[in-house]
């Protein structure tokens, strides 16, 4: 997978100055500081624009299958890169597949937990901050790759999959936790701009963006840009409703990551953008077609497999120390296993 670096949307420019304090307020030149359909916004769900027309549901390809990925830390946030180009997405009211080049992270602090304050999400829903937003970018698949759809300078070349990711202090841990905590984890906590630090992870984005909850689930579209310099305003957003729920030790391991200053990489956000006229789209799911009506796909002659991956979860105990009280605690704890089985057949043997 050619992909950029990017801490946010897509950064394959300049990287992004953040001071910590300013949130971006520094960016004074270019079309950051001139555009006018720039990015996040604040979604105000009051003033959003109902689509009652019947449109295709996101159909999401490869996505259930497990990945190579290479996983970095910028020095302003952490980001996946799949080793291979065939994720793609068709459907959610877009004309044209889209091809995934990489996913990354914006996230806040942990001084708010009790106010929920100071949190990281970049784009706000009625004025509100979540803890994080996660970033699934793509570009549009007509182009050889990332930089050829940036090159081009159209408004939907890029498209974005936006979800907010919200602290629960009474949820168990979920596919989220189980990627920062057990398949990230310390990898990446550092950051070394001599040598670059980068490590490569096998994971599969299924149960985080799941390819069947999709289809219905609610969301926002509006036209606007990259979230860190140079502002590009060649982004199609889409940022679902539903938040996906992280624990309080998750939000604690984020917040220990390092930036390029050697300090805490944390509040990696950009300050919410005026709209200027922008219309946002509120799309609530229903009105998708049917899930259960069969998929007409042609028909593409492959060579078969005699092994295919699959990923098996399972639940094992494992004590963690609670972040907010410092308590060792005794949890169940996801565990992800790839196994390879021989096609047609149940037996399968772990990777």
């Amino acid at each position: 997978m050619k992909l950029f670096g990017t801490f946010l949307a897509a950064s394959f420019a300049a990287p992004a100055v953040y001071d910590y304090s300013s949130q971006g307020s520094n960016w004074a030149s270019g079309v950051c500081a001139s555009g006018q359909g720039q990015s996040p916004i604040d979604i105000d769900d009051s003033t959003t624009t109902p689509v009652s027309t019947e449109y295709d549901q996101f159909t999401l390809t490869n996505y259930e299958k497990p990945h190579k990925w290479t996983v970095k830390n910028t020095g302003h946030g952490v980001k996946l890169e799949p080793a291979v180009e065939d994720m793609k997405f068709t459907g959610g009211d877009f004309s044209e597949e889209y091809t995934l080049a990489q996913l990354h992270f914006h996230w806040g602090d942990l001084s708010g937990y009790a106010t929920r304050t100071h949190q990281g999400s970049e784009h706000t829903f009625n004025g509100t901050r979540y803890f994080s937003e996660v970033h699934f970018v793509h570009y549009k698949s007509s182009h050889a790759d990332l930089s050829a759809a940036v090159a081009s300078g159209a408004q939907d070349d890029l498209a974005v999959l936006g979800f907010f990711l919200e602290i629960d202090f009474l949820g168990d841990e979920g596919p989220f936790d189980y990627l920062i905590t057990d398949i990230i984890a310390d990898k990446v906590k550092t950051y070394n701009n001599v040598t670059e630090t980068k490590e490569t992870v096998f994971w599969s984005p299924n149960h985080l963006v799941d390819v069947e909850n999709i289809k219905t689930a609610p969301f926002y579209r509006y036209e606007g840009g990259l979230t860190t310099p140079t502002c590009d305003e060649i982004v199609t957003w889409t940022v679902f409703k539903d938040a996906i729920k992280i624990t309080p030790f998750t939000a604690s391991e984020m917040a220990y990551f390092a930036n390029d200053n050697s300090g805490a990489l944390v509040k990696n956000f950009r300050e919410t953008q005026p709209l200027n006229g922008r219309e946002v789209k509120y799309y609530d799911g229903t009105t998708a077609q049917d899930p259960n009506a069969p998929v007409v796909a042609p028909v593409v002659a492959e060579k078969k497999s005699k092994v295919d991956a699959k990923v098996a979860f399972g639940m094992l105990p494992v004590s963690a120390q609670n972040p907010l009280t410092g308590a060792v605690e005794t949890i169940m704890k996801p565990v992800q296993k790839i196994l390879m089985c021989f096609t047609g057949s149940d037996l399968c043997m772990f990777q």
